[in-house]
């Protein structure tokens, strides 16, 4: 088990806990050796007496299941925070090749500019759920919420301009919000690279381990990290 601490800030009494990583070797070890290179993020507020964010990177299992692999816990959700988390995922994976690895999230605070510092040639995706949360608040509607949805399943560049083109005929000013979102490669099939074996397009791993440990994040943080390690055990 990998635990690191960083320094306290701060001195004597006015001593401040700061962040905290922490990684099952076992878990470490199930990934480098037989799971996909695909990883998901994500980060949620503590909920108890001590406030701060617990960070999350969690992959798929060869049965689509969430398999958790490293969750730090940091005073905030920033750019900062987030290099300081790849970096030591970076190293404890072993991340050479970068254009080997895809990361998706629901575009956390500060992970744009934390990856392109970190491990700028990996491939990145946004979670197409998240992006629609933000679309249906000026464009409402199943029917523009089902043509959105097939212009992000395109498995073909071919499909792709045909549902753009459905999608401008139905309502322009839709079709300019997704003219005018990230580009393509970041949340549509037909752009994903094919070395990854995943064509995923929402962050669900992440989701599902987060119910997981709702009543862990009550807690103060030693007793959060214990109630998650017993339940990963026991769930091992």
């Amino acid at each position: 088990m990998e635990v690191i601490f960083t320094p306290f800030r701060g001195t004597g009494s006015n001593q401040k806990f700061m962040r905290l990583y922490c990684c099952l070797g076992l878990l470490k070890k199930g990934f480098k050796n037989d799971l996909r290179p695909i990883i998901a993020f994500d980060g949620c507020h503590l909920k108890g007496t001590y406030r701060g964010q617990l960070l999350t990177a969690i992959t798929a299992d060869p049965n689509n299941g969430w398999w958790p692999i490293a969750w730090p816990v940091v005073e905030r959700e920033a750019t900062e925070q987030w290099a300081w988390f790849l970096k030591y995922l970076s190293d404890e994976l072993e991340i050479e090749n970068q254009f080997h690895y895809t990361f998706i999230s629901d575009l956390q605070k500060g992970l744009d500019r934390a990856l392109a510092e970190v491990l700028p040639n990996c491939e990145y995706r946004y979670c197409v759920h998240h992006m629609y949360r933000n679309f249906k608040k000026k464009h409402p509607g199943l029917p523009l919420k089902d043509r959105l949805w097939n212009i992000a399943n395109s498995t073909t560049e071919e499909l792709y301009d045909k549902a753009m083109a459905e999608l401008k005929d139905f309502d322009n000013e839709a079709y300019q919000w997704v003219r005018n979102a990230p580009t393509p490669r970041h949340w549509y099939k037909a752009f994903f690279p094919t070395h990854t074996k995943s064509d995923v397009l929402v962050n669900n791993l992440c989701e599902s381990f987060n119910a997981h440990i709702l009543e862990a994040k009550d807690q103060p943080i030693i007793t959060m990290l214990e109630m998650i390690r017993e339940y990963l055990m026991d769930r091992i």
